[in-house]
């Protein structure tokens, strides 16, 4: 049985991270199990605060697999009322979604898609940013999602918010993809 834990290994990173150093990981399969049943227990209860540290923990990790591709996803149904959670499991789905499949080859679950299209929706701007970023690193998935992406863009009584300049020019980023050349 492994030392490992995620509250240790977290604040590692962390002091890593105040001492200018870029923490890399190498999880274990004991490791990696430890941290899907570590985000399993976190989701049961709910504790928010745990779940952000083993995101960090994954963000630090080269370790990709299908149960923690697969929690990401879920996850990002489970937490739709939690803006903050989603901002953090969006980004972290970029690496463990979306880059892991492309890596062995493989295109994104439509499971992953099903989930963009809701946070596209999110009547957040950053959380619509951050699902905008996770649908530019699909490829030519990317094209499940047009509809889904033009009807994110905010309205001008939204102008003045940070993130409204951002979305306009990722949706025009990925629209002039869809034009023919």
């Amino acid at each position: 049985m492994s030392n490992f834990s995620v509250e240790d290994t977290y604040q590692s990173i962390l002091s890593d991270l105040k001492a200018g150093k870029r923490p890399r990981l190498k999880l274990n399969s004991n490791e990696a199990a430890e941290c899907v049943r570590f985000w399993q227990d976190c989701n049961e209860s709910r504790d928010l605060a745990k779940l952000t540290s083993l995101l960090c923990v994954l963000d630090h990790s080269d370790h990709h697999s299908f149960e923690i591709s697969q929690l990401f996803i879920s996850s990002l149904n489970f937490y739709q009322n939690d803006k903050a959670m989603l901002v953090y499991l969006i980004s972290g789905s970029i690496k463990h979604v979306t880059e892991w499949h492309g890596k062995k080859g493989d295109r994104a679950p439509m499971s992953y898609l099903n989930a963009l299209k809701l946070t596209l929706k999110h009547e957040d701007l950053e959380v619509i940013e951050w699902s905008l970023r996770a649908a530019e690193s699909l490829g030519s998935q990317v094209l499940l999602l047009k509809e889904d992406i033009l009807g994110a863009k905010p309205s001008l009584l939204k102008k003045f918010n940070a993130h409204y300049k951002n979305i306009n020019e990722l949706i025009r980023f990925l629209g002039q993809r869809w034009e023919p050349r």
